[in-house]
């Protein structure tokens, strides 16, 4: 009777190990097919753009975007970057796909002097992860995206020398992580926002060569982190606000138009 019980219960304990092995195979079958699958999402997304094929961006051909010209991934195999910035006049007069808003792996967006035309994504809003944007150095026109104000990791944004227009969002005064700021030689307009305070991890900021007007907020006495302002070639006139005094401990160069008064004389003076 206890040989027959033995006997049975290691006739379940095996059929129960085979059932198993066949749920686990199935389910690392099913791992793999997931797997592949946001491989290539990730690089449909990535090829999504109209100069795909002068990178040869290839989603048939090869389908990992890691051996992408440009794309760079982490350890893991995720899209971790894209580096266009040795592709200088390749991709002139075209313009940033929306869809890179999709890869929610990536952690930077570099494509310095590659003549982009057309505006900024606002899809990219959705990169929560994102830490670096540099698209310096073309024709990129419309407005700043307030909705990039949900960009939560972004330390380093830099769109120098396009045709960017409109006001500066006060919806940015939520990006508290950002410490690099450059929207020099644009056509922005309008007064610097008083929300712009919140903006406390701030070191660098330049906004040189644009057509904002109106005075310095004295609420920007609370951006502690500041040392470097560059605020000429605007409009702007009016004193520097008593309560920046608090900031001459921390920053080390300003710069402002003629029309603004008040200026410390250990700052060097304007020079147009």
């Amino acid at each position: 009777m206890i040989q027959s019980f033995a006997h049975a219960f290691l006739v379940l304990v095996f059929w129960g190990l085979i059932v198993n092995s066949g749920t686990e195979a199935r389910r690392l079958k099913q791992d793999e097919q997931s797997t592949d699958q946001d491989i290539r999402s990730v690089a449909e997304a990535l090829a999504s753009g109209d100069f795909s094929s002068i990178l040869n961006w290839n989603v048939t051909e090869r389908p990992s975007p890691c051996d992408w010209q440009g794309i760079l991934c982490s350890a893991n195999g995720t899209v971790s970057g894209i580096d266009l910035s040795e592709t200088t006049g390749l991709l002139r007069g075209k313009q940033l796909p929306p869809q890179w808003g999709q890869v929610a792996s990536l952690l930077y967006i570099v494509t310095d002097d590659q003549g982009f035309t057309g505006t900024l994504p606002e899809a990219w809003s959705t990169l929560r992860n994102l830490r670096r944007i540099e698209i310096d150095e073309g024709a990129l026109s419309g407005t700043l995206p307030p909705h990039w104000s949900s960009l939560s990791s972004l330390a380093y944004l830099a769109l120098e020398d396009h045709r960017l227009g409109g006001s500066l969002p006060p919806e940015w005064s939520a990006l508290r992580s950002l410490r690099y700021l450059d929207l020099d030689g644009n056509m922005l307009t309008g007064t610097l926002p008083a929300s712009w305070s919140t903006l406390t991890a701030l070191r660098e900021l330049d906004m040189d060569s644009n057509f904002l007007t109106g005075g310095l907020p004295e609420s920007w006495r609370n951006l502690s982190s500041l040392e470097e302002l560059d605020l000429c070639r605007n409009s702007l006139r009016g004193e520097i606000p008593q309560e920046w005094s608090d900031l001459k401990d921390t920053v080390s160069e300003v710069c402002v138009d003629p029309a603004v008064t008040g200026l410390p004389a250990r700052y060097l003076p304007f020079e147009s």
